[in-house]
């Protein structure tokens, strides 16, 4: 008798599995025939091309207001699809692609609050492939108290003095492109009350180069 009942267990077990695989499958259908897509997790932006031609890469054209702040190249997640950590504030911003066959197309994107995936339906205009950067400076923020900043100001400074605005991870790692290649003093201000900063007189950038750990200091 409990050979039988546990028997019918499993049997009615078995079918409410097959029907909640089912439904599950349905769901599955009728997102993907919606055009449904998961959202990116906290923190990410992420891009979707519509466009049938394959991007291989994308970056950002902050806008003019944030003269600042140089190109946000996006990472590639998927076909046609990009996305990026990097904190960006409310405005409109230029979007280049390069495409398979190295043809470079631009359009316009406006970014809003609390939106994290953008669909890119077309590009509006041919674009000038962008301008070749220098080597990547990269390392790790350390600030003795607080919390870690945001974002980070660095200072190439040389006959002339190039500011770059770039973003910093959760675990305090930068990374952004030198104007060229060449000798550079360099300077690394967060934005804070008071600010932190770090300086290097005289820094080789004749290829890319890893700080490590950058230790901070209170600009008093």
């Amino acid at each position: 008798m409990e050979t039988m009942n546990s028997a019918r267990s499993l049997k009615k077990r078995f079918f409410q599995w097959l029907r909640i695989c089912g439904q599950i499958l349905l769901l599955l259908g009728m997102m993907t025939q919606s055009g449904c897509e998961l959202q990116p997790p906290k923190g990410v932006t992420a891009f979707r091309f519509e466009d049938k031609r394959e991007v291989q890469s994308a970056q950002l054209i902050p806008p003019k207001s944030d003269e600042m702040r140089g190109a946000i190249r996006l990472k590639f997640i998927d076909t046609n699809l990009f996305q990026t950590t990097a904190t960006l504030a409310p405005g409109r911003y230029g979007l280049v692609v390069r495409l398979g066959e190295g043809q470079y197309l631009r359009t316009e994107i406006e970014i809003v609050p609390n939106q994290q995936l953008y669909r890119i339906p077309t590009f509006t205009s041919v674009a000038s492939p962008p301008v070749t950067l220098g080597p990547r400076l990269e390392g790790r923020l350390y600030v003795r108290e607080g919390k870690m900043p945001h974002e980070v100001v660095v200072l190439f400074i040389s006959h002339d003095v190039v500011i770059r605005r770039v973003p910093v991870g959760g675990d305090g790692r930068f990374s952004v492109e030198a104007p060229a290649k060449g000798s550079y003093r360099v300077e690394l201000v967060a934005p804070s009350a008071p600010a932190w900063i770090w300086t290097t007189d005289k820094l080789d950038l004749s290829g890319d180069v890893n700080l490590d750990l950058v230790v901070m200091r209170r600009a008093y």
